[in-house]
């Protein structure tokens, strides 16, 4: 696949800046026009979108500690001018004591700061971050606004990062940013990162000015890790889609999928240009494969299912009749806290499925399901219901236990004592699917995951392929324009029956995935 060239007039902001250095050829395929969204895909979720709605929640709060502040891109709006101007204007007349979201350009390096306050002698520059940690990309970040700025005759005395307080729990009412928020001191870290920055920018434009693309093998750089201490990967690459640009030329058996992997491991694969699990050795002592990574290695080379029979045939035994088949749906990236009790990303649950089997071999019972659709507070009603559905005897079947313990576990913090003795008993009970395939069972066309997504398709021959919505991140994005946009009867009832439908399927394959995996220590050897 060839990109189309033409890239030296593009201009280099904070966010490409980052991403050229997580990668060299996404910020020329950037700077060239190539998308990250998969063509024909219509639905593609791109995590850094959520990431950026709570970001701008989190900058409206934190502009109120600044007493007189002016939102450059409202005002610019309002008087039809480009920001950069307004930006300039502002910043000549002293009685303005800081500037929101202004806006800064050069030949080659365009900017928006989110708060720039001003100082006796210069200005102090605020990154706000909807994050409830530091991390070291929020200093690249702030290095490379403060060289813009400087680039602008603009004198920068001192930098900073506006976080959310982990330690805050929401008391209801009015929401106070003084408490919500904190503020990390940043500038000798900057202060020390701009002759890097001025390094790399200088080699991202080099790049910029190819007419060809650069090789890149893609590897694990190609996933986010805003917490690397390189800060050097800030958000997924789109482009490692099956359709896009890198994804479309990798092998079906990629050995970056092998589960797990080390830095060293890593590092091998790149050093030898190993992209094929086929051309693997599992007996290698200087990769030193898990037990895990073997088993996927042997899977793909003998181009065969592997099973532990034994292992396997142990974990069925321990089910209990009746079996619950259990799942849940949660909002996991609540920055800013709506209920009272609730911190910066707690996660929200906003609905349940639940399948019953009776007894071996008997029929599935569907329970009604739950489904909070209003915008109040769903965490009472959500439990309540749950603990009134489920049996009070039995094993409790799941896939990737963690989610469900993970919203569980926090009710003993949002009610004390309330619900302890009852989510004991619940949690004792619980089967992991997940954690079964991964000790029992593997299948080549899972690469490298465990996930139900992957699991069930290899395993049972069908998923959610039929379905509108195929995954969570789709469930919570619908499930918001459920509680919080205007809609008519016919829309939400849409909404309604997509999200049924999909919480559904999960509990209704872990029945499936469950009983073919009972068949499998059951055939004849």
């Amino acid at each position: 696949m060839t990109a189309p060239t033409g890239t030296s007039s593009f201009l280099l902001s904070k966010s490409s800046f980052l991403e050229g250095r997580q990668c060299p050829l996404r910020l020329w395929l950037r700077a060239a026009g190539v998308s990250e969204i998969p063509p024909g895909v219509t639905d593609y979720h791109n995590p850094v979108e959520d990431y950026l709605k709570q970001s701008r929640e989190v900058e409206k709060l934190a502009q109120q500690l600044f007493t007189g502040g002016v939102d450059v891109s409202e005002l610019a709006a309002e008087e039809d001018r480009l920001g950069v101007e307004q930006t300039w204007d502002l910043v000549q007349d002293p009685q303005i004591p800081s500037l929101f979201q202004a806006e800064f350009q050069t030949d080659h390096k365009i900017g928006i700061v989110d708060i720039l306050e001003r100082d006796n002698d210069g200005w102090i520059l605020y990154e706000v971050k909807a994050s409830n940690s530091i991390k070291p990309i929020f200093y690249w970040d702030l290095a490379f606004q403060w060289l813009l700025l400087e680039e602008c005759g603009l004198r920068v005395t001192n930098a900073h990062v506006l976080l959310l307080n982990r330690q805050y729990t929401y008391p209801g009412g009015e929401l106070d940013p003084h408490e919500l928020l904190w503020r990390e001191e940043g500038t000798p870290i900057v202060r020390a990162l701009l002759p890097s920055v001025r390094e790399e920018v200088h080699d991202q434009l080099t790049i910029l000015n190819r007419d060809e693309a650069p090789t890149r093998q893609p590897s694990k750089h190609c996933r986010g890790n805003r917490g690397a201490k390189a800060a050097d990967r800030p958000s997924d690459c789109g482009h490692l889609h099956s359709l896009c640009y890198c994804g479309n030329q990798l092998p079906d058996y990629w050995s970056f999928h092998l589960p797990r992997l080390s830095q060293n491991q890593q590092a091998l694969l790149l050093d030898e240009k190993i992209t094929h699990i086929e051309d693997l050795k599992a007996d290698s002592l200087v990769a030193g494969w898990t037990d895990l990574q073997c088993r996927v290695i042997e899977a793909v080379q003998q181009d065969q299912v592997w099973i532990d029979e034994s292992g396997l045939r142990t974990e069925l035994s321990r089910l209990e009749w009746p079996l619950s088949f259990l799942d849940f749906e949660y909002d996991p990236g609540v920055a800013v806290p709506r209920f009272m009790g609730m911190r910066p990303y707690q996660r929200l649950p906003f609905q349940w499925s639940l399948q019953i089997q009776h007894q071996p071999d008997s029929p599935l019972e569907d329970v009604e399901p739950f489904l909070h659709d209003t915008i109040d507070d769903p965490r009472e009603a959500f439990l309540e219901s749950l603990l009134v559905a489920l049996p009070e005897t039995g094993s409790i079947v799941v896939h990737y236990q963690p989610a469900e313990w993970g919203v569980l576990n926090l009710y003993h913090e949002w009610f004390p004592g309330r619900y302890d003795a009852q989510l004991a008993s619940m949690q004792r009970r619980f089967f992991d699917t997940c954690q079964v395939a991964r000790d029992c069972y593997y299948h080549p066309a899972m690469q490298g995951s465990f996930s139900i997504k992957a699991l069930a398709p290899a395993l049972l021959g069908h998923g959610y392929e039929d379905l509108s919505i195929q995954d969570g991140m789709a469930a919570v994005r619908q499930w918001r324009q459920l509680i919080a946009t205007e809609i008519d009867e016919m829309g939400r009832n849409a909404i309604r029956r997509d999200l049924l439908a999909y919480c559904h399927r999960d509990t209704e394959l872990m029945f499936h995935i469950l009983v073919e995996l009972q068949r499998l220590v059951r055939r004849p050897k």
